[in-house]
Parts: structure tokens; sequence; C-alpha cells
């Protein structure tokens, strides 16, 4: 009479895989690529009989846990990406401006200094009346022009990823809860430019005190394109209010103009290129130059 471990084995034995059975090894293989936004070096894989493309590290990268950046207050994914909408930031352009993609080929040094001013936002970070920097990235080769169109300023550099280094500075105070929603403001110079001119012709002294108040009170506020049309004496005299109230609060400058051309166009504006400099760290240190070429142009020719 057979025993239940004599059953147990016949039973196994009956039901055990043969070699015929096994399925067949999955062939993997990979290639390595290069990003056609960033030009940096990504792997695919081949597995089931077809490539799987994986995306690009320094365009994506991997973003802290929702749990984790609740910790530490700050915002992730879509969410993050949602809240620097929320304050002017074209995402659409500039979902993809993060510390790590920024081209240095060129202008590496600017990325250097933006390192260098998130560390010190940082660690003022609590602190009252802590004096926080303002930065000034402005494309180089810009002059002034009298001729028979009248006097006019020839634009610097353009397309050299000032926007972007801008956008991605406030990415990173967002993603880890130095700068909190609701308290950072982007803006071109031409929106504030043209509110300025509409109080002017309400004539209403409230509008004006509630445009100052808009952007004076951010806790960050970025300005976009910083005289592309410079202001007539009205709007140079509110522009000079605002930023005087912003004095201590970090600030941020895209332009295709240097300060000193600024001042040769119009000494009216001295006083707010004065303000600026002053406020961009010992011996305007955040005043950034970018000398490299159009980056927007090389991709679409298709050489970047």
């Amino acid at each position: 009479m057979k025993s239940a471990r004599d059953y147990r084995s016949t039973y196994a034995s009956a039901h055990r895989p043969r070699m015929s059975d096994a399925p067949a090894l999955v062939e993997i293989r990979e290639r390595e690529l290069c990003c056609v936004k960033c030009r940096t070096q990504r792997k695919e894989v081949f597995a089931f009989g077809r490539w799987n493309p994986a995306e690009c590290t320094t365009c994506n990268p991997a973003e802290a846990s929702p749990q984790e950046a609740e910790r530490v207050g700050g915002y992730v994914g879509l969410d993050l990406l949602n809240v620097l909408a929320r304050a002017g930031f074209n995402m659409h352009k500039l979902k993809g401006a993060t510390l790590t993609s920024f081209r240095t080929e060129h202008d590496g040094h600017a990325l250097e200094r933006a390192e260098e001013w998130i560390e010190i936002i940082r660690d003022t970070k609590g602190m009252p009346f802590a004096e926080r920097p303002w930065f000034y990235f402005f494309g180089d080769g810009a002059t002034v022009v009298d001729d028979r169109f009248g006097r006019r300023i020839n634009p610097g550099r353009v397309g050299n990823q000032k926007t972007w280094l801008a956008t991605a500075i406030t990415r990173a105070l967002v993603a880890d809860g130095t700068i909190a929603a609701g308290r950072l403001r982007f803006a071109t110079s031409e929106e504030i430019i043209l509110a300025t001119e509409a109080t002017f012709r309400s004539g209403s002294e409230d509008s004006e005190a509630r445009l100052i108040g808009l952007y004076a009170e951010p806790e960050l506020l970025i300005v976009d394109e910083f005289m592309l049309r410079p202001p007539s004496a009205h709007v140079a005299r509110l522009f000079d209010e605002i930023l005087k109230r912003r004095e201590g609060k970090a600030t941020g400058f895209t332009s295709n103009v240097a300060p000193g051309v600024l001042d040769e166009f119009d000494p009216a504006l001295v006083r707010l290129t004065d303000r600026i400099m002053g406020n961009c760290g010992d011996g305007a240190r955040f005043v950034v130059k970018f000398s490299g070429p159009s980056i927007r142009r090389q991709i679409a020719r298709g050489v970047a």
C-alpha cells in the first residue's frame, strides 16, 4: 500500500515541467541614441520583438516621490508644472527646463552663477529680513543705433537659453519647497509696461497701487525680455517703484540688452539699471553675459 509520501512523489513527477515546455528565452538587446532635443545619449532596449524607447533623463529628470515632496513642502511632476504655469511660465515650451538640461558648451559660467544664486536663496529661507540678491541674464552684443529711423537699440544675442535657465532656477526652488506656490510670478517686460500704460490712461492712483502690489509682493519675480521696448518716463517711474519695493526679495531678469547699453540709449534709465546692478550681489556678480549662439536656430537647422 502506497503511503501519502509516495502519492506526493508520483504527482510531482507527473506534473514536473519538461524542457520542451519551458518558454523560449526573450531576446534583449540595447542601443544608444541621441536625444533630438538636448543631444545627450540615452538607451533603448529591444525586448518582445520591438524597441522600447526610454525617456531622456536630461529633458525629463526623475522627480522625487510625492511623499518626499510633501515632507519637504515642495512639488513634483505635473503638480510642479501646474504651479509654474499658474505663475505665468509657458510650460508648453519650457516643460524640459531644468538645471541638468541647460546647454553648457557656450555659457557654462551662467550655470555656475545660477547654482550659486540658488544656494543663497535656499540658505536664507525662513530668515526674517534676509537680503536676497537679484540676477540679470543678458545676451551679448547689443548696440545703440542712430539713423534715419531714429534712435534705437539693436538687441544682443537671442535664443541662448536665458529664459530656460531662469525657469530652471525657479523650478529647483519650487520643487524643494524654498519658494511656495502662489508666491512667485513670471511676466514679460512688455506685459508690465502695457499694464502700467493702462493705469495711466485710466488716471486711477488706486489702479497704480494695485499694479505695484501685484509685482512687488511675490517672494520671487522673474521679468523676461527686460526693456525690449524702452518705456516712457511715466512707465519708468512705476517700474522703478516696483523694483524699489522688491529690494531684498528674490528677483530675476532676462534681457537682450546689457545695462550699460540701456544707460547709453536713455540716461533716464540709469535709475533702473543702477538699482538692478546694486542688487545683483557684490561686484554685480549675478549680472551674467550670454555669448552663445541661438539654440533655437540650431535645433531648427538640425545641428543641435
